[in-house]
C-alpha cells in the first residue's frame, strides 16, 4: 500500500514485489512506466542487484537484501512471533546497513527514500556494512555443526 501510494504515480523508478495475495487489489493503482509491479520473480536475485535502496518487512529476506549488498529501509511486521522481525532489522541497523521505521511510521518512508538517493555516499556505505553483516555461508555452517553434533564431537 505505501509504496503505491507514493510512487505509483510519479517518483523514482520502482521493482515492486508485492507477493500473489495483493498483486491484483495494487496492480490497478500504478500508472506510470517507470513502476514496475510483480507478484513474484523467479530472479529475485537480479532485481536485488538492480536495487539502490530496498524497502521490505524485516523476515528472512534480510539476509538476502544483505548478501547482495542493498542499503534498506525495514519495517519490522508487528505482529511476528516473538517480535523476530524487529529483532533482524535492528542488527542490521546497528551495522550501519539499514535503518528501522516502525510499522506506525511508515509515513516517514518516502522523504526517507528520497534522502537516501540524493546521497550516493550512504548508499555506498551502507551497500558495504550489509556485505560485511551477510553471511553468505551460514548453510555451510549450520551443516557443519549439525553433522559435527551427529558424530559426537560437539556437546
Amino acid at each position: 500500500e505505501l509504496a503505491v501510494s507514493a510512487w505509483g504515480d510519479e517518483g523514482p523508478a520502482v521493482l515492486h514485489i508485492s507477493g500473489e495475495r495483493d498483486y491484483e487489489a495494487l496492480r490497478p493503482r500504478v500508472s506510470r512506466d517507470g513502476y514496475v509491479l510483480l507478484a513474484q520473480t523467479d530472479h529475485f536475485g537480479d532485481a536485488l542487484a538492480a536495487a539502490d535502496v530496498a524497502v521490505s518487512r524485516a523476515g528472512g529476506t534480510v539476509w538476502e537484501l544483505a548478501a547482495a549488498g542493498v542499503p534498506s529501509v525495514l519495517v519490522p511486521y508487528p505482529h511476528a512471533t516473538a517480535d523476530h522481525q524487529t529483532l533482524n532489522a535492528k542488527h542490521f541497523e546497528r551495522g550501519g546497513g539499514a535503518i528501522v521505521v516502525p510499522d506506525a511510521e511508515v509515513d516517514r518512508i518516502p522523504a526517507l527514500v528520497a534522502e537516501l538517493l540524493a546521497d550516493r555516499e550512504r548508499l555506498a556505505s551502507m551497500s558495504a556494512a550489509m556485505l560485511e553483516l551477510a553471511r553468505p555461508d551460514a548453510a555451510d555452517d549450520v551443516a557443519d555443526e549439525l553433522i559435527a553434533l551427529a558424530e559426537g564431537r560437539r556437546r
